[in-house]
């Protein structure tokens, strides 16, 4: 993939954290002129008219650092996370007995294989698996088909089985709990509402809080005109996920007075904090964004978009006028799921531990702790994160750990990485030859979880691939995708 592709940063549940895409030394270059800066005037005033590509690199940190924080208090992330967290347990314990299971080649992505009956995949090793050395449908390693039935006695495959148990079957049964899990992700991320002619998904609602945010971090963190070419980004850009906020933001030219960013995004924040139970439905945050553009279209002079209200007002007058449940008792109801839900973690970590399992557990412990605390700061006060001044200065919620990626590109060092603060992803025993770095920000407590998150860090990356085939981004995609045929004892092959 070209390196102008290369998005500028990232947010995958996977990591308990954000991704900073440093792709190229363009991006490196303005990040250390940045930093380098006194105050932030001197390099708003340069004379040199920043690029796009400079804006962004930037900005987005602020960008990523928002998805982590909505994601942290809304129902929709609050319920991803739970499923994050059973693929990737399960996921492992199928690494483990893919090792132990007949068959000789594994076929990836895993979820594409168990769609397909036997009589699909005996024409795919007719055809395109020959050209693999493949001769025999028993030369791959057996998987169940997702029509399989599932045992009735396993419900999260978080336990030990029977040691007469044969690996076939332990993989047939962690491979359709973790396959199930990537199907309901993908059920609530692809789910589109289109009541209005526009359509809207579940990322066009996280994509347009980042983006305002963003831009308020660009007008207020580099300048009057940096913020004008970022808003006309945001406006004009062909990006599918933008779609949605570029219709709103038209309807509401008609309103008697400009509606400011602050506004849209409590609106768009309001979106986020459906039921937990209908996310399926009136609860997801599609339907509720569709629900603001229908009123948008019809009565751009409503109150909600043009009176001056606190948000914990404006919050209850769209719940009444939709007539959804309270917004503050959706968070309470998801929080009472996630409490339940750790609760399960903690009892599953006594019986299955050791190396990824540890890491998966105590990782969930964290983002379980910063979950609760960033719905108690929503809670007591909801314009610590609507009002994007207040968010972006006051820092009131909990920090991500920062994963720089570099790319195609390898940092060649002097010396490992001997700081507490940060961990090096190298691809050379020395620990010279670095493709990523990941870091904490601030507190004592992230430094000691930082072993963990790198260690999840790497196993929900090879799970993933495993399973969804995630397309190669940079370096690092394809440094452990080359390792996984090492971890498994078998060998991979692509199946399309």
């Amino acid at each position: 993939m070209p390196l102008e592709h290369i998005p500028f940063g990232s947010f995958n549940p996977r990591f308990y954290g954000v991704s900073v895409f440093l792709s190229d030394h363009g991006r490196l270059d303005a990040m250390h002129r940045y930093v380098a800066t006194e105050d932030v005037g001197k390099y708003a005033t340069n004379s040199v008219p920043a690029s796009f590509d400079e804006i962004s690199t930037l900005s987005v940190i602020d960008h990523e650092t928002r998805h982590f924080h909505d994601f942290l208090i809304s129902p929709l992330g609050t319920s991803m996370m739970g499923l994050r967290m059973q693929a990737s347990i399960n996921g492992i314990q199928a690494f483990k007995a893919i090792k132990r299971s007949l068959g000789r080649y594994v076929p990836v992505p895993i979820g594409r294989w168990m769609q397909w009956n036997n009589a699909t995949r005996q024409q795919w090793v007719e055809s395109t698996g020959k050209y693999c050395g493949i001769t025999r449908l028993d030369d791959m390693v057996a998987l169940p088909n997702v029509t399989d039935p599932l045992p009735m006695s396993v419900s999260t495959g978080a336990h030990p089985l029977p040691d007469s148990i044969s690996p076939e079957h332990e993989l047939k049964l962690y491979a359709q709990l973790c396959s199930g899990a990537y199907s309901s992700m993908s059920d609530w991320r692809s789910h589109r509402v289109s009541d209005t002619g526009v359509q809207v998904g579940a990322d066009d609602v996280f994509e347009t809080l980042a983006h305002l945010v963003q831009l308020q971090s660009v007008w207020t963190g580099q300048g009057e005109e940096p913020g004008k070419v970022f808003l006309r980004f945001i406006l004009t850009s062909p990006a599918l996920h933008l779609h949605p906020i570029q219709v709103l933001w038209e309807a509401l030219k008609r309103a008697p007075e400009p509606v400011s960013i602050r506004r849209l995004i409590e609106l768009v924040m309001w979106t986020l904090l459906g039921p937990e139970q209908k996310l399926r439905s009136d609860g997801h945050p599609a339907f509720r964004f569709s629900q603001l553009l229908v009123l948008a279209v019809t009565s751009p002079d409503h109150v909600v978009f043009v009176e001056k209200l606190p948000t914990r007002r404006l919050f209850e007058l769209l719940d009444t006028m939709t007539e959804t449940c309270g917004w503050e008792e959706n968070i309470r109801t998801a929080e009472a799921s996630a409490d339940q839900r750790i609760e399960l973690y903690r009892r599953a970590s006594q019986q299955v531990s050791g190396g990824y399992f540890d890491s998966l557990f105590a990782v969930a412990e964290v983002w379980h702790q910063d979950q609760h605390a960033a719905r108690r700061t929503f809670l007591e006060d909801p314009e610590s994160i609507t009002n994007p001044l207040r968010y972006l200065t006051e820092r009131a919620y909990p920090l991500p750990y920062v994963e720089t990626r570099l790319g195609s590109m390898i940092h060649e060092r002097t010396a490992p990485l001997g700081v507490d603060n940060s961990r090096a992803i190298a691809v050379d025993d020395d620990g010279k030859r670095v493709i990523s770095y990941i870091s904490c920000l601030s507190t004592p407590k992230t430094i000691d979880s930082l072993d963990n998150v790198v260690s999840a860090r790497l196993s929900t990356h090879l799970v993933d691939w495993l399973f969804v085939d995630e397309p190669t981004v940079d370096g690092y995609e394809e440094y452990w995708r080359s390792r996984l045929e090492t971890i498994l004892g078998k060998e991979i092959v692509s199946v399309y």
